[in-house]
Protein backbone atom coordinates (compact mmCIF):
# COMPACT_ATOMS: atom_id res chain seq x y z
CA UNK A 1 0.00 0.00 0.00
CA UNK A 2 1.18 3.38 -1.03
CA UNK A 3 -0.07 6.24 0.81
CA UNK A 4 0.18 9.75 -0.91
CA UNK A 5 -1.41 13.26 -1.48
CA UNK A 6 -3.18 13.80 -4.49
CA UNK A 7 -6.28 15.72 -5.24
CA UNK A 8 -8.34 14.10 -2.87
CA UNK A 9 -6.54 14.60 0.67
CA UNK A 10 -5.62 11.08 1.10
CA UNK A 11 -5.06 8.20 -1.89
CA UNK A 12 -4.46 4.63 -0.91
CA UNK A 13 -3.11 2.95 -3.59
CA UNK A 14 -3.13 -0.60 -3.30
CA UNK A 15 -0.25 -2.19 -5.87
CA UNK A 16 -1.29 -5.28 -8.15
CA UNK A 17 0.91 -7.78 -8.98
CA UNK A 18 1.64 -6.74 -12.54
CA UNK A 19 4.31 -4.59 -13.09
CA UNK A 20 3.94 -3.18 -16.61
CA UNK A 21 6.75 -3.00 -18.63
CA UNK A 22 5.71 0.46 -20.45
CA UNK A 23 4.89 3.59 -18.87
CA UNK A 24 2.70 6.04 -20.72
CA UNK A 25 2.47 9.37 -19.14
CA UNK A 26 1.21 11.56 -21.48
CA UNK A 27 -2.67 11.28 -21.04
CA UNK A 28 -3.47 11.45 -24.49
CA UNK A 29 -1.70 7.97 -25.29
CA UNK A 30 -3.00 7.09 -22.14
CA UNK A 31 -6.68 7.95 -23.65
CA UNK A 32 -5.92 6.15 -26.72
CA UNK A 33 -5.03 3.02 -25.38
CA UNK A 34 -7.64 2.62 -22.82
CA UNK A 35 -9.99 3.58 -25.69
CA UNK A 36 -8.83 1.93 -28.74
CA UNK A 37 -6.08 -0.87 -27.72
CA UNK A 38 -7.99 -2.68 -24.41
CA UNK A 39 -9.51 -5.75 -26.24
CA UNK A 40 -6.71 -8.83 -27.18
CA UNK A 41 -6.82 -9.76 -30.83
CA UNK A 42 -7.91 -6.03 -31.91
CA UNK A 43 -6.61 -5.22 -35.56
CA UNK A 44 -5.75 -1.39 -35.59
CA UNK A 45 -5.41 0.21 -38.74
CA UNK A 46 -3.84 3.12 -38.02
CA UNK A 47 -4.83 5.91 -40.64
CA UNK A 48 -8.56 4.65 -40.85
CA UNK A 49 -8.34 5.11 -36.94
CA UNK A 50 -7.17 8.79 -37.04
CA UNK A 51 -9.19 9.41 -39.87
CA UNK A 52 -12.53 8.15 -37.91
CA UNK A 53 -11.76 9.39 -34.46
CA UNK A 54 -9.68 12.39 -35.57
CA UNK A 55 -7.27 11.45 -33.21
CA UNK A 56 -3.62 13.24 -33.67
CA UNK A 57 -1.26 11.09 -35.96
CA UNK A 58 1.99 11.75 -33.82
CA UNK A 59 0.31 10.55 -30.72
CA UNK A 60 -0.77 7.37 -31.82
CA UNK A 61 1.95 6.52 -33.53
CA UNK A 62 4.24 7.56 -30.45
CA UNK A 63 1.90 5.15 -28.90
CA UNK A 64 1.98 2.47 -31.37
CA UNK A 65 5.48 2.78 -31.26
CA UNK A 66 5.79 2.16 -27.07
CA UNK A 67 3.30 -0.69 -27.34
CA UNK A 68 5.25 -2.47 -30.29
CA UNK A 69 8.64 -2.09 -28.60
CA UNK A 70 6.95 -3.50 -25.42
CA UNK A 71 5.24 -6.17 -27.04
CA UNK A 72 2.23 -5.20 -26.64
CA UNK A 73 1.33 -5.32 -30.79
CA UNK A 74 2.45 -6.96 -33.55
CA UNK A 75 3.13 -5.59 -36.82
CA UNK A 76 0.88 -7.82 -39.30
CA UNK A 77 1.06 -6.05 -42.77
CA UNK A 78 -0.47 -2.08 -42.88
CA UNK A 79 -2.17 -3.48 -39.42
CA UNK A 80 -1.43 -4.00 -35.66
CA UNK A 81 -2.49 -6.49 -33.60
CA UNK A 82 -2.90 -6.36 -29.79
CA UNK A 83 -1.38 -9.39 -28.03
CA UNK A 84 -1.64 -8.27 -24.80
CA UNK A 85 -3.26 -5.86 -22.77
CA UNK A 86 -1.74 -3.43 -21.05
CA UNK A 87 -2.76 -3.94 -16.90
CA UNK A 88 -1.86 -1.23 -14.31
CA UNK A 89 0.32 -1.55 -11.30
CA UNK A 90 -2.36 -0.51 -9.03
CA UNK A 91 -5.13 -2.42 -8.30
CA UNK A 92 -7.07 -0.32 -6.45
CA UNK A 93 -7.40 3.54 -5.27
CA UNK A 94 -9.17 4.51 -2.10
CA UNK A 95 -10.04 8.26 -2.10
CA UNK A 96 -10.53 10.53 0.92
CA UNK A 97 -11.77 13.53 1.65
CA UNK A 98 -11.22 15.38 4.87
CA UNK A 99 -13.62 18.24 6.34
CA UNK A 100 -13.81 19.77 9.60
CA UNK A 101 -17.54 20.99 8.23
CA UNK A 102 -19.60 21.98 5.32
CA UNK A 103 -20.06 18.24 4.55
CA UNK A 104 -21.83 18.95 1.60
CA UNK A 105 -18.60 20.19 -0.31
CA UNK A 106 -16.64 17.43 1.04
CA UNK A 107 -19.56 14.98 -0.28
CA UNK A 108 -19.41 16.41 -3.56
CA UNK A 109 -15.58 16.39 -3.63
CA UNK A 110 -15.66 12.65 -2.57
CA UNK A 111 -18.39 12.12 -5.57
CA UNK A 112 -15.53 13.59 -8.53
CA UNK A 113 -12.81 10.97 -6.74
CA UNK A 114 -15.49 8.32 -8.27
CA UNK A 115 -13.89 8.96 -11.68
CA UNK A 116 -10.52 7.25 -10.63
CA UNK A 117 -11.04 5.45 -7.20
CA UNK A 118 -12.26 2.38 -6.47
CA UNK A 119 -13.63 3.95 -2.90
CA UNK A 120 -14.49 7.29 -1.97
CA UNK A 121 -15.11 8.58 1.71
CA UNK A 122 -15.69 11.97 3.14
CA UNK A 123 -14.11 12.40 6.71
CA UNK A 124 -15.57 14.51 8.77
CA UNK A 125 -15.28 16.15 12.63
CA UNK A 126 -17.19 13.33 14.46
CA UNK A 127 -19.30 16.36 16.35
CA UNK A 128 -20.70 17.29 12.38
CA UNK A 129 -21.37 13.93 11.83
CA UNK A 130 -24.99 14.29 12.90
CA UNK A 131 -25.71 16.80 10.27
CA UNK A 132 -24.61 14.34 7.54
CA UNK A 133 -27.82 13.18 5.22
CA UNK A 134 -26.36 9.41 5.11
CA UNK A 135 -29.06 8.59 3.17
CA UNK A 136 -27.59 10.53 0.18
CA UNK A 137 -24.03 9.22 0.50
CA UNK A 138 -25.35 5.91 0.49
CA UNK A 139 -27.03 6.15 -2.70
CA UNK A 140 -23.84 7.59 -3.92
CA UNK A 141 -22.12 5.12 -2.74
CA UNK A 142 -20.17 7.05 -0.96
CA UNK A 143 -18.49 6.24 2.83
CA UNK A 144 -18.38 8.18 5.65
CA UNK A 145 -15.63 8.32 8.36
CA UNK A 146 -15.96 9.77 11.79
CA UNK A 147 -13.24 11.42 12.86
CA UNK A 148 -12.41 11.51 16.86
CA UNK A 149 -9.65 13.09 18.50
CA UNK A 150 -7.49 9.48 18.66
CA UNK A 151 -9.79 7.14 16.56
CA UNK A 152 -11.83 7.14 13.64
CA UNK A 153 -15.29 5.33 13.21
CA UNK A 154 -16.60 4.21 9.80
CA UNK A 155 -20.15 5.02 9.74
CA UNK A 156 -21.16 3.98 6.06
CA UNK A 157 -18.51 1.54 4.27
CA UNK A 158 -18.98 1.83 0.25
CA UNK A 159 -18.82 -1.03 -1.81
CA UNK A 160 -16.00 -1.68 -4.36
CA UNK A 161 -16.83 0.11 -7.66
CA UNK A 162 -14.97 0.49 -11.26
CA UNK A 163 -13.41 4.13 -11.79
CA UNK A 164 -16.33 5.99 -13.54
CA UNK A 165 -12.91 7.10 -15.81
CA UNK A 166 -10.35 4.36 -16.72
CA UNK A 167 -8.43 6.75 -18.49
CA UNK A 168 -8.19 9.11 -15.69
CA UNK A 169 -7.44 5.60 -13.20
CA UNK A 170 -4.69 4.06 -15.37
CA UNK A 171 -3.31 7.97 -15.75
CA UNK A 172 -3.07 8.02 -12.07
CA UNK A 173 -1.46 4.72 -11.78
CA UNK A 174 1.21 5.84 -14.32
CA UNK A 175 1.42 9.86 -12.37
CA UNK A 176 2.19 7.85 -8.77
CA UNK A 177 4.47 4.43 -10.10
CA UNK A 178 6.75 6.82 -11.42
CA UNK A 179 7.31 8.41 -8.02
Amino acid sequence: RVLFRSIADLTIAIESNIKPNIHIKNYHEMFYLTNFFSKKGKKIYPLKLIKQNKLDKKTLYTLIEKLTKSHYLIEKGNCYIVVELYKPAVKRFIAIEAKLCKWKEGFYQALRYQCFSHKSYLALSSDKIRNVDIDLLTAHKIGLISVFKNRIEFINNPPLQKPKDITAYYHLTESIMSL
